[in-house]
Formats: C-alpha cells, sequence, structure tokens
C-alpha cells in the first residue's frame, strides 16, 4: 500500500507533495479532509485523493476473529443484522479551487478513546457537530445523513444514538450504501462519496437495502424510497476501528 501514491504519481506526472493516509475506515476520508485544508491554505492548487482496498486475508481473519462477519448480507439498522461483509474497491475524487455543482465544504475527525472497537454515541455526535460548524450551518441545514451503517450491532446502535441526539429526533433522510458494494474499509470515503455524486448526476438518491424492522435500540432507519437529489448539504459518515472518527459535508448545487 505504501506503493501507491508513488505509483500514481509516476503516471500522471506529479512531483509535488504526496503522502498515505492509513487510519482504518477513515483512511481516505481523512485523506479528503486533509486535502481540503491543504488547498485552502494555498500550500497546493488541486489534490488527487485515490482509496483503495484490496482482498487481504489478514483483514478477513480479523473480523472473523471478532465475529463481525455477516452469514448474510449486511442490514443496517436492521433488528436481524449479524455484521458486516466485506468489499473492495477504488476510487479517486479531485479537487480543487474552482467551483462547481458539488463541493466538499466541510469536515472534521476525532480519536474515540472509549473503546478500540466500540465508538461511544457523544464522540460521533461531536465529529459530526464539528463537521457541521466547519461548513457554516446548522444540523438543521442537512438534508440527508449518509450514514456509516456497518450493520454491526453496536455500531450501528451507537451511530443511531448520535445521529438523534445531533438532530434533536428530526432525523434527516438516512442513506445507507455499504450494502450494494459491501464495507471497503479504507477506501470507503471515496468509494461512498463518488457513488453519491453519480448519483446527483443521475437525479436521484438510491433508495437502501430493504429494512424488514428496524432495531429499537437504534429507533432510526435508512431510506427504503428513492429520493429526489435535492440541493442542499449532505453529511457523511465514516467510523473506524482504532477509534478514528470522521464527518464530512457537501454540498450540491452552486
Amino acid at each position: 500500500m505504501s506503493e501507491v501514491s508513488e505509483i500514481i504519481a509516476q503516471r500522471v506526472g506529479i512531483k509535488g507533495f504526496r503522502t498515505i493516509i492509513s487510519t482504518a475506515c477513515t483512511s481516505s476520508s481523512n485523506a479528503l479532509i486533509q486535502a481540503k485544508e491543504m488547498i485552502e491554505s494555498g500550500l497546493i492548487q488541486k489534490a488527487i485523493v485515490v482509496g483503495v482496498e484490496l482482498y487481504n486475508e489478514l483483514t478477513i481473519k480479523g473480523f472473523d476473529s471478532f465475529m463481525l462477519l455477516s452469514k448474510n448480507s449486511m442490514r443496517p439498522f436492521d433488528k436481524e443484522r449479524d455484521g458486516i461483509v466485506l468489499g473492495e474497491g477504488l476510487s479517486a475524487v479531485l479537487l480543487g479551487r474552482k467551483k462547481g455543482a458539488f463541493g466538499l465544504v466541510g469536515g472534521a475527525g476525532n480519536v474515540d478513546t472509549n473503546s478500540v472497537t466500540s465508538p461511544h454515541f457523544t464522540n460521533l455526535k461531536e465529529v459530526m457537530a464539528q463537521a457541521i460548524k466547519s461548513a457554516n450551518i446548522t444540523p438543521k441545514n442537512i438534508y440527508l445523513v449518509k450514514a456509516h451503517a456497518t450493520a454491526s450491532i453496536q455500531n450501528d446502535i451507537a451511530e443511531a444514538q448520535a445521529i438523534t441526539l445531533l438532530f434533536n429526533k428530526k432525523t434527516p433522510h438516512i442513506l445507507a450504501l455499504k450494502p450494494y458494494i459491501g464495507h471497503t474499509m479504507g477506501a470507503c470515503g471515496t468509494n461512498e462519496l463518488a457513488l453519491l455524486l453519480e448519483s446527483f448526476k443521475q437525479g436521484f438518491i438510491p433508495k437502501s437495502i430493504p429494512l424488514e424492522t428496524i432495531d429499537k435500540a437504534c429507533n432510526i432507519g435508512s431510506n427504503q424510497e428513492e429520493l429526489e437529489a435535492k440541493e442542499g448539504y449532505y453529511l457523511l459518515n465514516y467510523f473506524g476501528f482504532g477509534g478514528n472518527n470522521s464527518s464530512l459535508v457537501i454540498k450540491y448545487g452552486v
């Protein structure tokens, strides 16, 4: 993995700054935040942020040892959910100063020292609040939350509690994308952002994989109907092993 940035730089002809960020499931979302900050500070003019996650036995055996792999399918926030399905993915997002139909307008990260594997809802709520504040908006401006939604028992509960607390029970639409492509770990930041942006271009937001019975401990569920891609603000969550959490705010429309 350490060679990825060098390979891309050679093929594209980039001679400037390049780096690798490895923070579990938040790797590429943290890379997006760093790229945004470097552009805004004037250190760089453009950035190519690449997320990559490939098959490897260490990851599979690690999740299996925690008994977090689903025997069937990913069903975030469902009462009968039984874990994640791992996926592979490779995607790239180009950031720059030029304004377009989409913009990364906010982002934040924090470290949860409560547990290596189970996030605490107050820390998740805080990182979402910080991301929204950095975009100079308030929670009521958020049209939809792209949830991390791993379908693991404790993570779904913590994220649901954090969302409910932040939005004061006036929950926006909730979208879960991992059931479509699996949990692509370090690449899910760019993968799920790219999927959402491509959906915008087609004029819709996809419905989530069918949710049969909402877990009462979560008390929220992902949208079960296709939605219109409305102009406005969207919050994207990425919460990782090791206690690293990040949230992004994107704006659709000029």
